[in-house]
């Protein structure tokens, strides 16, 4: 099957490669190699780079603080030739920054709105959705689920009727409870242990 993608996508492709290098230590996770396993399942290959966090939630290449470095998709980053729509997979629509040290979070050319898009735009079978607050725990689930980045994430999320489920631990859960109980009911919750 050939894979066809968008020229813009081989260019936010390239960037992330020319950029980034591969990622050998992944320090908030006890066990690193279950979580690279993961990502490398989702088609999410973890790099890191030295990054520049702007105040308006993006990011450049070059800066001083080491970042985990993320592909973001639309879609699912690989094709299923069931889908009428998208039988070859899908074009890279930005590049996420994590930062290594502190859980901060920002986007190359701020088109995405959350870590995992392709799982908002498309979400699993079974319809449920993982919301995980955290950036960090976002890659310790190897890149499963969807991670809200910006405050448009949050009106799309307070707006949305499909099931969701918050991965959050006990601390986090109420913050984005706050955010989205104006408009839709109580998430479902999974609470989980604080990273390491």
């Amino acid at each position: 099957m050939i894979e066809l993608t968008s020229e813009r996508s081989r260019e936010i492709e390239a960037e992330l490669h020319e950029r980034s290098e591969t990622a050998h230590l992944i320090r908030f996770v006890e066990d690193h190699q279950t979580s690279l396993a993961l990502l490398k399942g989702n088609k999410m290959p973890l790099r890191t780079a030295k990054v520049t966090f702007n105040t308006n939630g993006t990011f450049d290449f070059y800066g001083a603080t080491t970042a985990y470095i993320v592909p973001i998709f639309a879609i699912l980053p690989y094709g299923d030739p069931d889908d009428l729509v998208h039988p070859y997979g899908s074009d890279m629509i930005d590049i996420g920054a994590i930062g290594a040290f502190a859980d901060k979070v920002a986007t190359r050319y701020g088109i995405a709105d959350f870590l995992g898009q392709d799982n908002f735009n498309y979400p699993p079978l079974q319809g449920k959705i993982d919301i995980v607050k955290s950036p960090q725990r976002w890659i310790q689930r190897g890149g499963f689920g969807i991670c809200p980045i910006t405050d448009r994430a949050v009106k799309l999320l307070s707006k949305d009727d499909r099931g969701l489920q918050l991965v959050a631990n006990i601390n986090e859960t109420p913050c984005l409870e706050a955010i989205l109980k104006e408009n839709r009911p109580k998430l479902a919750e999974i609470v989980v242990g604080v990273p390491q």
